[in-house]
């Protein structure tokens, strides 16, 4: 796979940003996101890496260094689960949830 670069820039107002991609050795064409269109672009990406490491062992986080977010907007409320759902808002990748169905000891991830 050949190497790619990729570069971000948001605007001087903070209301889009200028994504960038493209080969190291090629040119790129720059694309201007809006919030909305940026949030989307970020779900995908990341339901790709899902299908990605599906079905890969699990690395331990132990040793790593992680991000941590303080005092995120969250929101619970009754959900259409049977069983728990906390919602918040991440900074990086936006409206999330995890959600506990039933009497399942595993709780569910989603961005």
């Amino acid at each position: 796979m050949a190497q790619a670069r990729v570069g971000v820039r948001v605007a001087d107002d903070r209301k889009s940003v200028t994504v960038e991609i493209g080969s190291v050795d090629g040119p790129s064409s720059p694309v201007g996101l809006d919030l909305e269109q940026l949030t989307k672009v970020i779900n995908l990406l990341g339901q790709a890496r899902s299908r990605m490491v599906e079905g890969t062992p699990k690395q331990s986080l132990d040793g790593k260094t992680l991000e941590a977010v303080t005092e995120p907007p969250w929101h619970i409320q009754v959900a259409q689960i049977d069983g728990s759902l906390l919602a918040f808002d991440h900074p990086a990748y936006g409206q999330s949830w995890l959600g506990k169905s039933g009497q399942r000891a595993k709780w569910s991830f989603c961005l």
